[in-house]
């Protein structure tokens, strides 16, 4: 069977947000956006805090800690609250952080800019969209698709007779189902090579992805299977055994990574590389400390665990991976890392 691949398919795979190229131009924007919110937030907080401790306090019991939870609740900052009432895409975010479907926001912001209504749901939503962290976040999924179409053709090229996927914590699958779709467009006759697994918590994320996969290429979805799971001690062991039986070419993890404390990241990553076929990859990230860290945090209230390349390297390197390679993106927080399995192993 001869396989076509052309730069329009590539180009198709890798597109976010209708974009192929990463972002980078508008982030300075977000950048100041977010950093000028978050000092009106600290300092609305400092003025509380100092009102409470000289003129509340001193009335209150001092087991009445009710005020004190009121003071540092950034939800109840007048400025937060502006905020997250003017835009619809941000009260979403908030709501939803951490979550899949808040990801999936990241990814498709064109289209909340234009459910806002008013001009000013408008300006909030796109300077927020321009957040550095949000902006580095769709080129974190540019950086995936990127490294799951290459694997993907390298695995056809090389002859395989199956190529079998698994996503962990796959959320909506956005990246392995369109740059699997991409493919079959212009090859179809290669349905039947794919074997795709997705692991997820939550049982609505495989409804969105059946449906994303018959939007992209119908009859691909009959290729899926699902396993619905949180995280637990058993579920650890059942994967090593899963992994181990199927012999996945390709794991994609991206964006679980970031809320494993790192025992858990070296026993993840090393029960995925046991599981692996010889010369598979694993596709994963982890988010880097940033100046917009603290925003998130407190503002967005999305808190993640932030790792150098160095300490993530280090992780995957324990768990056995011996090639590593990273792919970085222009706001230099969210890079995708690859990292191989030997043939020999």
């Amino acid at each position: 069977m001869e396989l076509k691949i052309t730069r329009e398919i590539y180009d198709q795979a890798i597109k976010v947000n209708g974009q192929i190229e990463f972002e980078q131009k508008w982030s300075v924007v977000g950048k100041i956006f977010g950093h000028i919110f978050f000092l009106f937030c600290r300092a609305e907080t400092w003025i509380r805090r100092e009102y409470w401790r000289k003129f509340v306090a001193p009335k209150l019991d001092k087991n009445d800690l009710r005020n004190i939870a009121l003071i540092m609740d950034p939800r109840k900052h007048p400025v937060a609250k502006f905020l997250y009432e003017s835009s619809n895409y941000v009260t979403f975010l908030k709501h939803h952080a951490m979550e899949w479907t808040a990801i999936e926001a990241i990814y498709n912001e064109r289209d909340w800019l234009r459910k806002e209504k008013s001009l000013l749901s408008i300006i909030v939503t796109f300077l927020l969209s321009r957040v550095e962290n949000i902006v580095a976040t769709r080129n974190r999924l540019r950086n995936t698709k990127r490294a799951m179409f290459q694997e993907i053709v390298h695995q056809l090229e090389s002859g395989a007779a199956e190529i079998r996927i698994v996503s962990l914590a796959s959320g909506s699958a956005r990246s392995s189902i369109e740059v699997v779709a991409a493919i079959l467009r212009e090859n179809p006759q290669l349905l039947d090579k794919f074997r795709i697994w997705f692991v997820d918590a939550d049982p609505k994320a495989f409804e969105f992805t059946k449906a994303l996969a018959k939007e992209k290429y119908p009859g691909l979805e009959k290729q899926f299977e699902f396993w619905n799971t949180k995280i637990s001690r058993k579920m650890f062991d059942n994967l090593s055994g899963f992994l181990k039986e199927i012999k996945p070419a390709i794991v994609e993890m991206v964006g679980f990574g970031d809320y494993l404390p790192t025992e858990k990241a070296i026993q993840m990553n090393r029960i995925i590389y046991e599981g692996l076929s010889p010369g598979g990859v694993l596709i994963t990230n982890n988010v880097k400390d940033n100046d917009e860290r603290k925003f998130l945090e407190i503002v967005v209230t999305w808190t993640m665990l932030n790792r150098s390349e160095e300490e993530v390297n280090e992780i995957l390197a324990e768990a056995g991976f011996k090639v590593r390679t990273i792919l970085n993106e222009p706001c230099d927080i969210q890079p995708v890392y690859l990292a191989r399995k030997l043939s020999n192993e």
